[in-house]
């Protein structure tokens, strides 16, 4: 196809001639009334539109502003209309909507808040400081127990309340209690040196002029024998199973002895029945059962084994209370049964 053909198709002349410049003129002519006749371009009378002038980009945006609305905070900002980046020449400008910045707000502070004085807080508006609890401004601590109100202190000897003061010892097995009016042990009283020596010498002692006294020629001293030297008697003893207990847990505490263990295996067959209780059993049972006794109130441990003076003054006052010696006139021993030393 040549070339005049093909434009004449394109431009819709049918002739298959190019258009001559009065053709051409006269379409220019029709268009432009077209696109006056649609608005798109101004009539030949409009004054010709003046280009805008640059933006500043310092000043702030100005427009036309939209209705507002009342509320807390002021009215609503109003939109101002922003060129479009799409508008092209000679076509109506289109706008969007910007809301413009509000102004900086200002605070102020409500009247009923105060600022906090230097050293103390202010008070809250509608609340009233709480007074202060009655009874505290100055409150003395009582400085005892009896201070209390209605409380008084107990007296001297009582145990605390919901508790019994603890029982009095009860004597050992086959004893008969030191003062039995009182019916306590010897543990219980409360000697002075006159009556510990007085004691010693009423029961035979005589007293040596460094303060200590002879007994059944053994000498010791009364006022470190645990109490002072009572009068008993040996025969009157019952041997039971509690009191051999007390008697092998005292001789124990001396180390194993032959003599000591033939004498409480006998204890034990006289409790049992299998022997008669012989005086030597009796005499044994009853120093054994008052020397511990003597023991606990110097406040020696069951377990614990003395010096030699402590069980020379403990044994030499029990020998005393009993009227007897370590051996009789013949020679032989008063607390072992001879079947130990035969």
């Amino acid at each position: 196809m040549r070339g005049g053909t093909l434009a004449g198709a394109v431009l819709g002349l049918g002739t298959g001639n190019i258009p001559s410049e009065a053709d051409e003129a006269a379409m220019r002519a029709e268009t432009e009334a077209r696109l006056r006749a649609t608005g798109a371009l101004p009539g030949p009378d409009a004054a010709p539109e003046t280009p805008p002038a640059p933006a500043d980009p310092t000043a702030p945006p100005t427009g036309e502003a939209m209705p507002s609305l009342p509320g807390t905070f002021g009215p609503v900002p109003a939109f101002l209309a922003v060129p479009s980046p799409f508008d092209a020449p000679g076509l109506p400008s289109t706008t969007l909507p910007f809301a413009a910045p509000p102004p900086p707000a200002t605070l102020t502070p409500p009247a009923a808040f105060a600022p906090v004085p230097e050293g103390g807080a202010g008070a809250l508006p509608g609340f009233t400081p709480a007074p202060p609890m009655p009874g505290l401004d100055g409150l003395t601590l009582p400085p005892a127990f009896g201070d209390l109100p209605g409380l008084a202190p107990p007296p001297a000897g009582i145990a605390v309340p919901g508790f019994a003061p603890a029982a009095p010892m009860p004597p050992l097995p086959g004893f008969t209690p030191v003062d039995p009016a009182l019916g306590e042990p010897l543990v219980a009283r409360a000697d002075t040196p006159d009556t510990l020596r007085d004691a010693a010498v009423a029961a035979g002692a005589e007293l040596l002029p460094d303060g200590r006294a002879r007994y059944a020629r053994r000498a010791f001293d009364p006022l470190a024998a645990g109490g002072a030297i009572t009068p008993m008697d040996w025969r009157t003893a019952t041997i039971t199973p509690k009191g051999i207990d007390l008697v092998r847990l005292h001789v124990a505490r001396f180390g194993s002895d032959p003599a000591n263990e033939i004498m409480v295996s006998r204890l034990g067959q006289i409790a049992s029945g299998q022997l008669e209780a012989s005086e030597y059993d009796l005499r044994f049972y009853t120093h054994e059962l008052r020397e511990l006794e003597r023991y606990r109130a110097l406040g020696i441990p069951d377990t614990v084994n003395a010096d030699r003076d402590v069980w020379n003054n403990a044994h030499t006052a029990t020998l005393a209370d009993y009227g007897l010696s370590d051996r009789d006139s013949g020679g032989d021993y008063t607390l072992y049964h001879p079947i130990t030393w035969e």
